[in-house]
């Protein structure tokens, strides 16, 4: 009876009601003197221990069943922090594709676009000037296609392909001058010698220093461009800087919140690094971008 019934008073009152059933028959003929006390005295002894038994087995079959109600709240739960993280993975993804075309993409065609104006105006005074430009029209859509298969392939930036960070800062340094005309250097006497970064944090640098002056040449009006890369500290807390330094008209970090620079932000934080921008109307800006050495 205690395994059909579904708490533990039905279950008592059961149990009462079939001991009393069955010592009727030894009460009467005890009664009549056929028979010993001893067989209502053990009917009695089986009610109480059935009773014991019977709320035993309720607890258990109730732990059971509070047991199989937690084991599905866990699934449950376990289901939707699983469906949460798949969301969480896929915007994450999302922000890491808008950062890569920001980075890569958008800043190439931008290149594109102003050196494809610099010729319309060039073409019909300066012929031999517009063909420069247009040669520098076909580097950096080369460019911006192998950038573009890198990130259908999930590589590193292709600058980084066959080539140290330094030699992709100063390849990039040299087609910004190309480019812009703006005189433009890499200073690279600070950075003394060291172990290899990783490539993930070599990619933050590169990156910073692609949109340091992708903003130098949309806001900067700078007519000189300074590019340095140095290592400080030693051991754990050595560290490798990327700054970029512009004589241009300068702004007000505190006012200014770009897309480019939130998005580098994010990327430096996830190595461990930080990115410093110092700037005043009139007084030119300096991007720097850190990374642990190490």
């Amino acid at each position: 009876m205690w395994f059909l019934v579904e708490s533990a008073w039905p279950g008592v009152v059961w149990t009462v009601a079939l001991a009393v059933a069955s010592t009727v028959g030894p009460a009467v003929a005890w009664t009549r003197g056929d028979e010993p006390l001893s067989g209502v005295v053990e009917s009695t002894v089986g009610l109480l221990f059935s009773i014991a038994l019977g709320v035993w087995v309720s607890r258990v079959l109730e732990q059971s069943r509070q047991r199989a109600t937690l084991i599905h709240e866990l699934e449950t739960t376990r289901a939707e922090l699983a469906e949460a993280h798949h969301q969480q993975g896929i915007l994450a993804e999302r922000e890491r594709l808008a950062r890569e075309v920001h980075d890569t993409l958008a800043q190439g065609y931008t290149s594109i676009v102003v050196l494809a104006q610099t010729v319309a105006a060039q073409l019909p005074d300066d012929p031999a000037a517009a063909a420069e430009r247009v040669t520098l029209i076909e580097e950096v859509a080369r460019e911006n296609l192998a950038e573009a298969r890198a990130m259908v392939a999930a590589f590193s930036p292709a600058a980084l392909d066959s080539a140290t960070l330094v030699e992709a800062l100063q390849r990039l340094v040299e087609r910004f001058g190309r480019e812009t005309g703006v005189v433009t250097r890499l200073d690279t006497g600070a950075l003394g010698e060291g172990p290899p970064l990783p490539r993930s944090q070599e990619i933050v640098l590169l990156r910073g220093a692609q949109e340091a002056l992708t903003n130098v040449r949309r806001h900067a009006a700078a007519t000189a461009v300074v590019l340095r890369v140095s290592r400080v500290g030693a051991g754990e807390s050595a560290q490798l800087s990327v700054h970029v330094e512009d004589d241009g008209v300068g702004f007000d970090p505190a006012g200014t919140a770009g897309v480019g620079l939130g998005g580098l932000r994010d990327r430096a934080e996830q190595v461990g690094g930080a990115v410093e921008v110092a700037s005043a109307p009139g007084q030119g800006t300096r991007v720097t971008v850190r990374v642990p050495a190490r």
